[in-house]
């Protein structure tokens, strides 16, 4: 009996042993598996992108142009003098203004250093432009004689070498810009005198010149992929006056009343101020435009 009893008790004491051990291994599995489960930290997101204007570039544009041109001061006086018309000169002090407007391409290149959000640089472009303007008024006393003046101006090209001053918005920059500007410019005039009952006589001159002015204005400019970018910009160029002066050929019904051999010359100030919106876009070399902070 009492063997019995020993034996009912080692099995109760052995399944005491396997129920804790069983307990045990279920407590460290749960702890592994909630181990397992832990939250975990999200990826760290990449370093954001820091745009560098540092660095050399070419590029392109196009765009318009809006000019006012100026002409004052028209004359007619002899080529060469001679003894009995000496120092020969017929002017009129007179000033007129008139417009032109028209297309403008080219192209440009500079560099830029960038030191912290400030952007300096240097930057010469080249336009050819296609804006003409006309002027023309008649006057006189009817039934006796008329006269009809007319001028023209024609720009046909604009450069310019400017400084660049900006504040760099990471991909965007914002800047001012000015410097020296250069523009070709043809000047041309005409006179008609009409004199009733017996004929006209005309007179017409043609000059070109290059005019140096100033220039200034700002812009916008952002990057578009690596080491391209595009910008808007406007400028002011003022190219100042100057004198145009050129051979005056003379015609009519009664330029033979106008001696064999004589020649005229004919001219006048011309003022050209033009004010143009560009497009534009800026291929970058000569150092890295992306960077991490």
């Amino acid at each position: 009996m009492m063997f019995r009893g020993l034996q009912l008790w080692g099995v109760v004491m052995n399944k005491l042993v396997l129920g804790s051990i069983a307990l045990f291994a279920i407590g460290v599995g749960s702890s592994a598996l909630a181990a397992d489960m832990t939250i975990k930290a999200p990826p760290r997101p990449p370093a954001p992108v820091s745009y560098n204007w540092s660095g050399f570039y070419i590029g392109a544009h196009a765009g318009w142009g809006w000019d006012r041109f100026g002409f004052r001061d028209p004359y007619l006086k002899l080529d060469q003098p001679i003894s009995f018309l000496p120092g020969l000169f017929v002017g009129v002090p007179l000033e007129r203004h008139f417009t032109g407007d028209g297309p403008l391409g080219g192209l440009q290149a500079g560099v830029n250093a960038q030191l912290g959000s400030i952007v300096v640089g240097v930057e010469a472009d080249a336009s050819r432009v296609n804006i003409d303007g006309t002027f023309r008024s008649t006057s006189g006393i009817p039934g006796v004689l008329s006269t009809s003046e007319g001028v023209s101006a024609h720009l046909k090209w604009l450069a310019s070498v400017r400084s660049r001053v900006g504040v760099a918005f990471n991909q965007v920059l914002v800047y001012g810009t000015g410097g020296v500007a250069f523009g070709g410019v043809d000047g041309a005039g005409d006179i008609t005198l009409t004199i009733d009952q017996l004929g006209t006589l005309s007179a017409a001159a043609s000059d070109r010149q290059t005019h140096v002015g100033w220039t200034a204005g700002g812009g916008v400019e952002a990057m578009v992929i690596s080491n391209v970018s595009a910008k808007l910009e406007y400028l002011y160029t003022d190219l100042g006056w100057l004198k145009h002066e050129g051979p005056a050929i003379i015609g009519g019904t009664l330029a033979s009343v106008v001696p064999p051999g004589i020649s005229l010359r004919g001219g006048g100030d011309f003022k050209v101020a033009v004010h143009t919106i560009k497009l534009g876009i800026n291929f970058r070399f000569g150092g890295p435009m992306l960077g991490q902070y």
